[in-house]
């Protein structure tokens, strides 16, 4: 199933030039959250998805290191891998998703990348309907608006 994504990611995109990389982190981090629950469906006890958005979210306080992030981030992206080597697009995008969102840390721009993952996640475990993907996405800017009015960023 090939993904399709919706004209809001732009705006989404945008908005993440005016926001500072802790914030980042923190929302992609709430966008693993979002979908986590497709995650735990397959793999209920492997919690390296959920220490990656810990991390994501202990970066944005500034209680978790670059280094400590990169270093749960391959932890997390050993759990795709394995959701991938069982043909699991579902799991395996969620635990990207994690991933990205702990390297977010490193990379400004990854939270955008955990942003598409989470979407992906939720699409597939959804037969790819779009419609689903537009209220993701939604869901998804208006959570970044909301993070960013809160930190007093405007």
């Amino acid at each position: 199933m090939k993904f399709k994504d919706v004209e809001k990611i732009n705006e989404i995109q945008e908005l993440t030039h005016q926001c500072n990389q802790h914030l980042l982190a923190l929302w992609a981090a709430e966008c693993v959250e979002h979908v986590i629950k497709y995650y735990k469906i397959y793999y209920p006890t492997d919690y390296r998805v959920f220490d990656a958005i810990n991390v994501a979210k202990g970066y944005a306080t500034g209680q978790v290191s670059v280094i400590e992030a990169r270093r749960v981030a391959s932890d997390a992206s050993k759990a795709a891998k394995e959701a991938e080597v069982d043909n699991n697009l579902v799991a395996s995008s969620v635990a990207r998703a994690a991933c990205q969102a702990a390297s977010t840390a490193h990379v400004r721009t990854n939270a955008l990348s955990a942003s598409t993952s989470s979407v992906k996640a939720k699409a597939y475990s959804k037969g790819g309907d779009i419609t689903v993907v537009q209220k993701e996405r939604e869901w998804q800017y208006n959570r970044l608006v909301a993070l960013r009015k809160a930190s007093n960023q405007n």
